[in-house]
């Protein structure tokens, strides 16, 4: 499956029947107990940021404030600035997630912190 095939593919919803709730899956969809789980396990993954942009129809894009992701982790990176990501979700977040705000990636595990919140997130 081509990066291109497979980021389409994890963007398509399938919400129930009568009502809004997604019955996917996966990154950037419902968050699972064992990904809540996870990220609660592995604190040191978290990497701060700053959100510079949130669309309705799911993209946000966060600023990270002391590294680059690098296969999970976080690298010091101190002249450049930390790198922007971009990340998705099904749902339109741009009441919740709005520019300017701090923020946390989990660099391990797809996860978004906004304030106690944890938002499962598909990081491009």
């Amino acid at each position: 499956m081509t990066n291109l095939t497979r980021v389409v593919h994890t963007m398509q919803c399938n919400h129930a029947e009568g009502g809004s709730a997604c019955v996917n899956q996966g990154a950037g969809h419902t968050m699972q107990s064992i990904q809540r789980a996870v990220v609660a396990a592995t604190p040191s993954k978290w990497a701060d940021a700053i959100v510079r942009h949130a669309t309705s129809d799911g993209w946000i894009a966060i600023d990270l404030l002391d590294g680059v992701i690098n296969d999970g982790t976080v690298t010091d990176d101190a002249l450049n600035g930390g790198g922007t990501v971009w990340l998705w979700n099904h749902e339109d977040l741009t009441a919740t997630v709005t520019p300017g705000q701090p923020v946390a990636l989990h660099t391990l595990y797809n996860a978004l912190a906004v304030g106690s919140a944890r938002v499962s997130v598909f990081k491009l």
